[in-house]
């Protein structure tokens, strides 16, 4: 761990053992879980989780913890957060996507795919314009995420 990790992780710590609300949210909804999946923070995630940071809570379009993880790319925490028991498929309200179909719009990384794939991401899920992520990841011209999908 660098010794910023090691700083971030120590206030995370401090601010905890003073009473602060793992799961509080800003008015976006978004909380200190999601913004450390997205930085791919796992020392964090898991001390947050360790302090009782719930999986559960969502930002106001309906994105969960692990669709903060799918925007980052962060593997380490995406793996993580799965095996903890994070939903794979969990539903965002805005378009309908899931963090596979999220992936296939945004980041289209195909590592990601791999990941979900492994963890039982639906491949099928359509969102609400009734799209699969296979059809997303076609338009964008996404080759390597396309492939991954396919022979899933």
């Amino acid at each position: 761990m660098s010794a910023v990790s090691k700083n971030n992780l120590d206030m995370v710590e401090l601010l905890i053992s003073k009473g602060a609300d793992v799961n509080a949210q800003n008015d976006q909804g978004k909380n200190a879980l999601m913004m450390a999946a997205f930085g791919g923070k796992v020392n964090i995630i898991k001390e947050l989780r360790n302090s009782g940071a719930k999986y559960e809570l969502r930002d106001k379009s309906g994105c969960s913890v692990l669709h903060y993880a799918v925007d980052g790319a962060n593997l380490d925490a995406i793996q993580w957060l799965l095996m903890d028991g994070v939903e794979v498929n969990a539903v965002d309200n805005a378009s309908g996507w899931t963090p596979l179909l999220r992936a296939a719009s945004v980041g289209g990384n195909k590592d990601v795919a791999e990941m979900l794939v492994k963890f039982k991401a639906d491949i099928n899920i359509l969102d609400k314009d009734n799209k699969s992520a296979l059809m997303i990841a076609v338009i964008n011209g996404n080759q390597p995420f396309v492939q991954v999908l396919v022979e899933n």
